[in-house]
């Protein structure tokens, strides 16, 4: 499980639930890991208009259909004025960072949870709910189950607990985030999948050239 739930019914409520055929929890976007779609016959088969969506489903590598295909055919149905379709997505409902949903730097103590609530501590904002994608495979300890009745939790990058982290812990792991952190090894990747994919292109072009 990568998402912990805050309270649902504060942002989506009885008038949304009633007047959109789509919800997303993504700005302008469907979202994998929370959207909600109206039970009725029009929109369980919009995925049967998208073209090629036989060959999508057949294929055994991972797709992306709803986040990408199923995407993009929603946003060409909103631009269409035939088109009788109302999604709401106009704000994420989740933990945003740099602009990106679900990717988050190395913190310590950065969500709180306390009776239902998905608090910030660096914000105060109240969020629908917590979703990790990086954050799953660091988090190894987790002091919070069912049978307690928790009314409270902190959430850090590496552990679900009762209890804040020492200040002087959170000034070094703030420091190693400046040499180790998410965004910095985030970076790296990109700058080398760039140098390397610039380099194979300059191999195939002084080939061609060569040859």
């Amino acid at each position: 499980m990568d998402i912990i739930w805050g309270r649902i019914n504060k942002f989506i409520d009885d008038k949304i639930l009633d007047n959109y055929d789509i919800i997303s929890s993504r700005k302008n976007a469907i979202s994998g890991h929370f959207t909600l779609f109206r039970n009725i016959e029009q929109v369980n088969f919009l995925f049967k208009k998208i073209p090629d969506y036989k060959k999508y489903l057949n294929k055994n590598e991972f797709q992306w259909f709803d986040e990408f295909h199923f995407n993009n055919f929603i946003k060409d149905q909103l631009k269409n004025s035939l088109s009788t379709l109302k999604v709401y997505w106009p704000k994420y409902l989740l933990n945003v960072e740099n602009n990106i949903d679900s990717h988050q730097e190395y913190h310590l103590d950065r969500w709180l949870w306390k009776n239902g609530k998905v608090i910030s501590s660096k914000t105060n904002q109240e969020i629908m709910y917590l979703h990790f994608i990086n954050w799953k495979s660091t988090i190894k300890k987790n002091e919070i189950s069912y049978n307690t009745n928790a009314k409270s939790f902190i959430i850090s990058y590496n552990s679900i607990h009762n209890k804040k982290n020492k200040k002087y812990r959170i000034i070094i792991n703030n420091f190693k985030n400046t040499f180790w952190g998410y965004w910095v090894k985030k970076s790296r990747r990109v700058f080398y999948y760039n140098f390397f994919k610039k380099c194979n292109f300059l191999k195939k072009s002084l080939k061609k050239i060569s040859g």
